[in-house]
């Protein structure tokens, strides 16, 4: 259990050990830096939400909201947006599959269980919850996901068009 947990720790890990470099180096490639720390921290949270959901435990789908308002807030390429959000909305495909078939995914690794808990009144647990459940799910998770990007993005580049015509207003 623990060693799992630690073992999927360490794609951040060595995210933030490339950023305290750069932070040291005092490079000019920040923006190489805060994706690569992004990437490696996107993987970070989806193999920790896959730990957790499949010891039906916390998700840190959550997180992945953090990692895209960062990406847009440091005024990043918008293929860092991209990757990030086609590599979260297909692990949320993914997940919300498994929890509704129950396909083998959370079987590929160990996980605890509660005999009381409903997931496992069935002759052959972790029982499947069914196509409306995993609907419901990914419905749900997907819209808050997408909605704040769509959101802090607007949001976002209001701001920067408002900089530049400060900037341009200072320049006159």
């Amino acid at each position: 259990g623990n060693t799992l947990r630690a073992m999927f720790q360490l794609p951040a890990m060595l995210g933030a050990f490339v950023l305290c470099i750069h932070m040291w180096v005092g490079t000019t490639l920040k923006d190489v830096f805060i994706e690569q720390f992004l990437y490696l921290t996107g993987v970070t949270v989806i193999l920790q939400d896959w730990l957790g959901v499949m010891r039906m435990g916390q998700r840190l789908w959550p997180m992945y909201i953090l990692l895209l308002d960062l990406a847009l807030i440091c005024h990043l390429a918008p293929r860092v947006a991209r990757v990030l959000i086609a590599a979260i909305t297909s692990w949320l495909v993914v997940a919300s599959s498994e929890i509704a078939y129950r396909w083998g995914l959370f079987d590929a690794a160990f996980y605890t269980h509660d005999e009381r808990h409903e997931f496992y009144t069935c002759a052959d647990p972790p029982c499947p919850r069914g196509a409306t459940a995993g609907a419901i799910v990914l419905g749900l998770e997907t819209a808050v996901f997408l909605l704040d990007f769509y959101f802090t993005r607007g949001f976002a580049q209001g701001l920067q068009n408002e900089h530049q015509k400060m900037n341009a207003a200072i320049e006159r």
